[in-house]
């Protein structure tokens, strides 16, 4: 019979050994992880709503409000039962705070108009909110959407918006490039470039006021629903799929 002695001292060398390389694995291996560059989180890109996503018929009137107020009044009064969304400047709603309050009484929605001249971001940033801020306090509703210029809506304009809080939305269809302006010219053009949730801008001129009862109506007789943008932001039967 063969008696096998094992030698403590050798074995307790190995396994030191053995623990002192795989320590050294695991450091090694801590080390690399530390180098590697982690990738910074996407950050999505402030964008403008130039309409909605949908194929429900849906679709919004809106107004630039940045001049006299003089069509204003006619323009609610022809708007009947259909709520619009009025984009006001604060010269605007600063000498014309009673129409701001009766567009909000009827039921309309009242954005920030932005028209200041390019600057930087922390001035254009105090203009949106100096706007908002007006607004909330003769109307007793703080706004919820910003528009700008077509000129104006760049990157840093937008970028600027939406840490101010607010989405910009432009439009989809308006008739500025529409040689006529009569009513049936307004209302066939609109009819045939309105599209399910279009957002439709219209000039606060007396024309546009005389037309609103026959471009709803036809609009309405289409199968179209019309609401404030707001409105048909929200997800379900009145707003988007």
């Amino acid at each position: 019979m063969r008696v096998y002695y094992l030698n403590l001292v050798k074995i307790k060398r190995m396994l030191m050994i053995g623990f002192l390389f795989g320590a050294v694995i695991i450091i090694m291996s801590m080390t690399l992880i530390r180098q590697i560059p982690r990738s910074s989180p996407v950050q999505a890109r402030p964008y403008a709503l130039y309409k909605m996503q949908t194929n429900q018929k849906v679709a919004a009137l809106t107004f630039n409000v940045s001049q006299d107020g003089k069509n204003i009044d006619s323009l609610l009064d022809n708007l009947q039962n259909t709520h619009a969304t009025f984009f006001i400047s604060a010269s605007w709603i600063k000498s014309n705070p009673a129409l701001a309050r009766r567009i909000i009484r009827e039921g309309h929605e009242i954005g920030v108009l932005n028209n200041s001249s390019p600057g930087t971001v922390e001035k254009m940033k105090e203009e949106i909110l100096k706007t908002s801020q007006l607004i909330n306090k003769i109307t007793g509703k703080p706004p919820a959407l910003i528009r700008v210029s077509r000129e104006g809506c760049n990157d840093m304009f937008l970028i600027t918006a939406s840490d101010a809080g607010y989405p910009v939305v432009q439009w989809s269809v308006d008739i500025f490039n529409q040689k006529n302006n009569d009513k049936d010219s307004i209302v066939n053009d609109i009819h045939k470039n309105i599209h399910p949730g279009a957002i439709i801008l219209l000039p606060c001129n007396a024309e546009v006021a005389k037309t609103l009862p026959a471009l709803t109506e036809k609009l309405i007789g289409d199968g179209y629903k019309l609401s404030t943008v707001s409105e048909m932001m929200k997800p379900g039967p009145s707003g988007t799929e």
